[in-house]
């Protein structure tokens, strides 16, 4: 028994966590994520709205039946 404490103290001092990594880590991916959201939002516009890619009347020329439905033509 007296061993396996031993083995377990030498292994928790030579790793450990270092809290500064870590918080600098989360720090970036924040930053990351922030960015993606700032970049992704100028197409707001062309993936979510008539003026975009897919206008809602284009819908109904392509195969578009009664018993479907979808969020786009909703609005």
């Amino acid at each position: 028994m007296y061993v396996l404490k031993k083995i377990s103290v030498r292994f928790l001092t030579c790793y450990a966590l270092d809290l500064r990594a870590l918080s600098l880590m989360r720090i970036g991916l924040s930053l990351v994520i922030l960015a993606d959201l700032l970049i992704r939002g100028n197409d707001l516009t062309a993936h979510y709205t008539d003026n975009g890619l897919w206008p809602a009347h284009l819908i109904h020329n392509f195969g578009w039946k009664d018993g479907y439905w979808s969020l786009h033509e909703l609005s």
